[in-house]
């Protein structure tokens, strides 16, 4: 089992750098680039913590905004398509960490080499809970999406603010 391999990873979120304001989690709705439109200053400035599921990562990259945290859920192939997505507008993502559980898709460290776990209430997450992940703390997640875990990351953070882009149900 790869994962175990990783152990020390598994280990809630290691301290993420530190940068002043609130946290803008980025979905990848129709609306996303119209719902970046208020805080694009701050983002260009570096004024928030951005945080975006991995089918926002190539519209953000295109926009010049590198997050400061990928989450990716989907053990799909189709994860691959986001990166490569956004690989061919900037060759090099080695560095943003990406955020997943542990039956995430296994092809995330070939894009970043800080892909970061946390514990959920999956069966295969109870079983390390028992032993090597006995001391992180459960993730639950009881919106089943990205934007859930975004709120967790916010509050691991300390957080208290909190913005969606990109997570709506309208169409453009």
């Amino acid at each position: 089992i790869r994962f175990l391999r990783y152990a020390e990873r598994v280990r809630f979120v290691p301290p993420l750098p530190a940068k002043a304001g609130p946290v803008l989690f980025c979905g990848a709705s129709p609306g996303l680039l119209s719902e970046l439109d208020p805080f694009l200053l701050d983002l260009r400035a570096g004024r928030a913590f951005v945080v975006c599921a991995d089918t926002a990562l190539g519209p953000l990259i295109s926009l010049g905004i590198r997050p400061d945290l990928v989450i990716s859920v989907d053990s799909g192939r189709g994860t691959a398509f986001h990166f490569f997505a956004a690989l061919a507008i900037e060759p090099d993502l080695s560095q943003i960490p990406v955020l997943t559980w542990t039956g995430g898709s296994p092809v995330l460290s070939l894009f970043s080499h800080r892909v970061l776990y946390y514990r959920t209430t999956f069966p295969f997450d109870q079983l390390l809970g028992e032993g090597p992940a006995s001391d992180v703390p459960v993730w639950k997640n009881a919106s089943r999406n990205t934007a859930g875990i975004a709120l967790h990351t916010a509050q691991a953070l300390g957080r208290t603010r909190l913005f969606l882009a990109g997570c709506s149900f309208r169409t453009e």
